[in-house]
């Protein structure tokens, strides 16, 4: 049998177990396949580095990141969301994860940090300055510069060129850019994946990344002094074997992810122009509301006294027509009673219907008049017919005699026929029955 050299031997058993990393020795292999599964932390609020979907997987550079190691690696690897991203490798510390991903200078500044490893980096990571767009860096100035708690490791490197600066810290990136804007901070640094993300919400585009102010360091893994060190050694040849083509399409993936950590804030930022001019449009329509209602309360009121300027003009008129028909009627009268004591009332028969027929109009304009009156009852709902027993016949015969001088002198033969039940009486109102006659003739 022939003796073949060891690393012959190993990339054939490699590529007899199926693994992409051909360089890896059976031992290796054999570690790997008898490995439990690692979990490895990442942040889970800060995308595109890492956080969760609307479904709440884990998404991000470093979670593809780690996805590519494992497929490369053949280890199985669980990826778990942290809840504090400034406590990353705190989360080591009391056996939460096994491993975390994310900047390596962080390490330095974690408690019980002696007691952390990080491997070789997976990528380069840049942190540059943020600020407004009329900002100038000036490092005799006290500047302000926001960080969050995370990235407490950039001090040494903030205080060794500005040393007057002073540094507040913040929660969170967008509570960095928050104080950018409204003045409380004059600059914060932000990852410059981050910033391709941020400036995708409305609320920040006007500020601007300074090409000129970067702070380099890299991306890699970080464990503890107790973590399996032959499966720290495996990671670390596959992180230097992973093609940089790759790499470079998993960040360019990422960067292209639509804005999705919108706050309330935000979402009102975004539309703010759409509800100006929704709020101009209310006020419009207010104003005109009021105006509205400013000319119908004035139409209202000048209705209202023309109203009572026609009652009052028409019960003057009312009262002022009835008197000379009072004294018509009153002639006609008195001429009757002078015919009838005279004694030839036969032969003056023909003035005396005149006289009647003068009468009967006369009450008829009355009744007009009366009924001038009424529309002032009838508008204050005080309106009411009168119930008399009348004989509709004798109604007729007035109707006839006020109509039959103008049939005369028109020329028109004017006749009427009584139906049967007309000699009987009726209760109605005597003076609207005479109204609707005449009206129809």
């Amino acid at each position: 049998m022939v003796n073949t050299p060891d690393i012959v031997r190993d990339m054939f058993y490699s590529i007899l177990k199926g693994y992409n990393i051909i360089s890896m020795t059976r031992e290796e292999h054999d570690k790997v396949e008898s490995a439990n599964v690692i979990r490895v932390g990442v942040y889970s609020d800060c995308l595109p580095l890492a956080g969760l979907d609307s479904d709440g997987q884990c998404v991000g550079i470093y979670v593809d990141l780690l996805k590519e190691l494992a497929a490369e690696s053949g280890l199985n690897m669980e990826i778990v969301p942290v809840e504090d991203s400034n406590r990353l490798y705190s989360y080591l510390d009391d056996g939460t994860v096994d491993l975390v991903i994310g900047e390596q200078e962080l390490r330095f500044y974690q408690e019980n940090a002696d007691n952390h490893l990080a491997s070789n980096g997976i990528t380069d990571y840049t942190t540059a300055a943020v600020t407004m767009p009329d900002y100038q860096f000036d490092s005799d100035d006290q500047q302000v510069f926001a960080l969050t708690r995370a990235r407490n490791y950039l001090e040494k490197t903030i205080y060794e060129k500005y040393p007057s600066a002073k540094i507040q810290y913040y929660d969170n990136r967008k509570e960095c850019l928050d104080a950018v804007k409204s003045g409380k901070a004059d600059a914060t640094f932000l990852n410059t994946w981050e910033y391709n993300y941020e400036s995708k919400n409305a609320r920040f585009q006007d500020l601007i990344e300074w090409e000129s102010i970067r702070i380099s360091s890299v991306i890699g893994l970080g464990g503890t002094r107790q973590s399996d060190l032959e499966l720290l050694s495996i990671l670390e040849k596959t992180i230097s074997q992973m093609p940089s083509e790759k790499i470079s399409e998993i960040i360019t993936a990422n960067l292209n992810m639509p804005y999705s950590s919108y706050n309330l804030y935000d979402r009102f930022y975004a539309v703010k122009n759409e509800v100006i001019v929704a709020a101009l449009i209310l006020v419009a329509m207010i104003v005109c509301m009021g105006i509205y209602m400013h000319v119908k309360r004035k139409y209202i009121k000048d209705l209202i006294v023309a109203n009572k300027t026609k009652s009052d003009f028409l019960s003057r008129m009312s009262h002022e027509l009835r008197t000379p028909l009072n004294a018509i009627m009153g002639y006609a009268n008195i001429t009757k009673e002078s015919i009838k004591q005279a004694g030839n009332h036969q032969e003056n028969e023909g003035v005396v219907d005149n006289m009647n027929s003068i009468t009967s109009a006369s009450s008829f304009l009355l009744g007009i008049i009366k009924d001038i009156l009424d529309i002032q009852s009838m508008e204050t709902g005080k309106f009411q017919l009168e119930k008399t027993e009348i004989n509709p016949r004798e109604y007729m015969r007035m109707v006839v005699k006020m109509i039959q001088p103008m049939a005369d002198e028109k020329k028109i033969n004017f006749t009427y026929n009584m139906i049967n039940g007309a000699e009987d009486n009726y209760v109605m109102d005597g003076g609207r029955v005479q109204q609707i006659l005449l009206n129809h003739f």
